[in-house]
C-alpha cells in the first residue's frame, strides 16, 4: 500500500493531504507511511465520529457530486452496507446478514470523506478557493 502512495507522488506528482486510516491492526503501515513524509489521520470507527459525514455523504451522492468512476468493487461494497442507528439518530456503517459480504470500500470512503469534513476549510484554502 504505502508503495502505491509513493509511486502516485513520485511518478505521476499526486500529492495527498491526508490519509484517514482506522487504527485496528495499523502500527507498523501508519508508522511506514509517516516515514515517507504522509500525514495520517485516525479516523474512529464509530457513530459519533462518522454519522454527521455520513449523512453528508449520502446528500453529496444525492446531488451527483460525488464521482466514483463506477467502480463495480465499490458498487459491490456499498450495496453490502447496513446503516446502523443508535437512539440518538447518530448511524454508522455495517455488514448486512451476510457477514461474508465486504463493505470495506464503504469504511474507505467513509474515513476519507470524515477527514475530507474535519479539513474542508484546510483543502479549499490549499485548493485555491475561498
Amino acid at each position: 500500500m504505502t508503495d502505491w502512495y509513493v509511486e502516485l507522488r513520485e511518478k505521476y506528482d499526486i500529492n495527498t493531504l491526508w490519509i484517514g486510516y482506522d487504527k485496528w491492526n495499523a502500527n507498523y503501515w501508519v508508522d511506514e507511511m509517516k516515514a515517507n513524509g504522509f500525514n495520517m489521520v485516525q479516523v474512529i470507527q464509530g457513530a459519533i465520529t462518522m454519522s454527521s459525514p455520513m449523512k453528508e455523504l449520502e446528500a453529496e451522492f444525492k446531488a451527483k457530486n460525488i464521482i466514483y468512476n463506477d467502480l463495480d468493487i465499490l458498487k459491490w461494497c456499498l450495496t453490502n452496507t447496513v446503516i446502523e442507528m443508535d437512539k440518538n439518530q447518530n448511524i454508522r456503517p455495517v455488514k448486512g446478514k451476510n457477514q461474508k459480504q465486504r463493505i470495506d470500500g464503504t469504511v474507505s470512503l467513509i474515513d476519507a470523506f470524515v477527514v475530507y469534513v474535519n479539513n474542508k476549510a484546510d483543502y479549499h484554502a490549499w485548493n485555491g478557493e475561498d
